[in-house]
């Protein structure tokens, strides 16, 4: 393992959007690489299941199996990637450490994160007293008898809460007397809407018709930089009448403020563009797809701006509206195309949590979802969807390794085992997590980029734009810790490079919008660059 910390002074570039869509050459990407991966979860540490009673009462607990989740992040801060696991109202919450070779054990009591017989989902990491760890945030099917939410600071070596000062609340009020779940919290994402340094945090309710809290389908809370949040959704000018299940923080039009992409039930997709002052604008466009679950944002077609993609149902024989996945390509000047078609991935089965990453390290981002619900019965397996570098993609789970037909929701993406390929971890409701090691061969090249920033409160750089150089191509990822749907990844940026080979130059638009650049980078590395 390598780990490479660049402290940089006084060394700006200007950067922009390099718009370099066409595919790269054959030669880049060799015909000896084989993509594989291995369930590894025993040997991994991670034989641990969801367990929630209410799961299969569909028609009245239908909530509970829409729930769960898992989040990764550098919890120690030794630099590799750690977990938190939910259990679900029969089991137990866990926080595994990794040990540097993806493996990990079990410290929740040892963090005092100990917490069992809790419906919890959507957990986030995030450092929101910008103190350079990270903080958890824990969502939760609601239930009168437990807080509907929970947020931990992280003290270093351990975790307190500081829910009741946090001040992320719901109006529990408004639970009717005879029901025993009131207000469900899907999934937390966190980003900087105002650029003010401290992040903020967005909540997913999808809730139910038989309370008033219905109409509040999400919630904005503004980090008043002292660990305390603030209800801002109704400042913001974002509806409160969507079935919102989570949501992503995303600059979709190059203005350095982060637009909001919402995954909404029931309803056509939702897009707020951000110019800086409130309210959040609605762009006015039609993003049809009637269930939307998941979503992700990145750069697809290596052309310099953020595409993204819901996971939606397919089964458009039961209901037209069941049409399946859907992903837009950014042609910029807030203009998106629908690309579901051509690119072969609608037909994803009833979709969940997904990943945009570089599974083979080709060069371009593939995407992997999950799949499944209780009634209708879909017990489809995950997919993984691989990108050809011309915008098609072609579906391989099963080719590959990865065989899992379980009740899946959540999923995280990331190098566990830091050998340079993406790892996943999926989460099934009411079943076993799942741990599938990248045991690929060849000889693809890659870079792994984390950012610190020790002068503001976003220390991990969240928001950010990096742009690799390399053999006059160019290609672009961004720092985010948004929930894909009961899912969060860490925040770090993994670059596939195929056969490209030398040393790459990096630019980075950090949060605040100061901009550097750092050549003379070698490969196969993960690298730590601090902000000048």
């Amino acid at each position: 393992m390598k780990y490479v910390l660049f402290t940089l002074f006084g060394l700006f570039a200007c950067i922009y959007c390099f718009k370099t869509s066409t595919p790269l050459p054959s030669s880049s990407i060799s015909s000896s690489f084989t993509l594989k991966f291995q369930e590894d979860s025993t040997n991994a540490g991670l034989s641990y299941s969801h367990s929630d009673p209410d799961f299969g009462n569909f028609d009245e607990n239908m909530y509970h199996s829409m729930a769960g989740g898992l989040a990764a992040g550098d919890v120690d801060n030794d630099g590799d990637i750690d977990l938190f696991l939910v259990g679900g109202k029969n089991g137990t919450n866990h926080l595994l450490l990794n040990d540097g070779s993806g493996n990990f054990l079990d410290q929740t009591s040892a963090y005092g994160l100990s917490s069992s017989n809790r419906s919890d989902s959507g957990p986030a990491f995030i450092d929101f007293d910008g103190d350079g760890d990270l903080d958890l945030i824990v969502g939760n099917i609601g239930e009168k008898s437990v807080d509907t939410i929970r947020v931990y600071r992280n003290d270093g070596t351990s975790f307190t809460d500081i829910t009741t000062s946090a001040g992320i609340s719901y109006p529990v009020g408004n639970c009717p007397s005879t029901e025993s779940d009131c207000i469900d919290t899907y999934n937390v994402s966190v980003g900087d809407i105002n650029n003010d340094g401290f992040l903020d945090v967005y909540t997913g309710h999808w809730n139910r018709p038989t309370t008033t809290f219905y109409q509040k389908g999400f919630f904005l809370w503004k980090n008043n930089g002292n660990s305390t949040f603030t209800d801002v959704t109704a400042t913001y000018g974002l509806s409160s009448e969507l079935l919102t299940f989570t949501a992503a923080f995303a600059d979709l039009d190059g203005n350095l403020y982060k637009d909001l992409i919402l995954a909404n039930d029931f309803n056509n997709q939702k897009v707020y563009l951000n110019n800086g002052s409130t309210p959040l604008t609605d762009s006015g466009l039609s993003f049809p797809g009637w269930n939307a679950m998941g979503v992700a944002a990145g750069d697809i077609d290596n052309d310099g701006d953020l595409d993204w993609m819901f996971t939606h149902i397919y089964d458009p024989d039961t209901n037209s509206k069941y049409m399946g996945n859907r992903l837009w390509r950014n042609n910029g000047s807030n203009s998106f195309t629908d690309i579901s078609a051509s690119a072969g991935i609608a037909n994803g089965s009833w979709g969940w949590g997904i990943c945009f990453a570089d599974f083979d390290n080709d060069t371009d981002l593939d995407i992997f979802h999950v799949n499944g619900m209780v009634s209708p019965s879909y017990n489809d397996a995950s997919v993984l969807f691989i990108n050809d570098g011309t915008g098609v993609f072609t579906e391989k789970a099963n080719e590959v390794g990865i065989q899992d037909n379980g009740q899946g929701r959540g999923v995280v993406c990331f190098d566990a085992d830091r050998d340079g390929d993406i790892d996943i971890v999926v989460f099934n409701n009411n079943g076993p997590y799942r741990f599938y090691r990248n045991i690929s061969t060849g000889n693809h090249n890659w870079l792994t980029v984390k950012l610190r920033y020790p002068a503001s409160k976003n220390r991990f750089g969240i928001g950010a734009k990096i742009i690799l150089q390399i053999e006059g191509k160019s290609f672009r990822r961004d720092i985010t810790a948004d929930n894909h749907y009961a899912g969060q990844n860490p925040p770090e940026a993994h670059f596939g490079l195929g056969l490209l080979s030398g040393t790459a130059t990096i630019s980075i638009t950090w949060p605040d919008g100061t901009t550097s650049s750092h050549s003379g980078i070698n490969l196969n590395q993960t690298i730590t660059i601090t902000h000048p």
